[in-house]
């Protein structure tokens, strides 16, 4: 698998604003909140991602 798309992902970019944050309700966080993990989740266990999504989640970990 090439997993160059990587270096381009930045979901970041989802919340530009507060205000975008705002407009959203509940659900619609925990939506995103899912696709966030289940992608986490596949990377984990291609070979080639294995390394990038442990480094990317204890990252994203020490922000609480």
């Amino acid at each position: 698998m090439k997993a160059e798309f990587i270096n381009s992902i930045n979901e970041g970019l989802f919340f530009t604003k507060k205000a975008s944050l705002e407009k959203m309700d509940l659900e619609q966080c925990a939506n995103y909140a899912f696709l966030i993990l289940c992608s986490l989740n596949i990377l984990r266990h291609e070979k080639e991602t294995m390394a990038f999504a442990s480094d990317y989640a204890s990252k994203t970990l020490l922000y609480g």
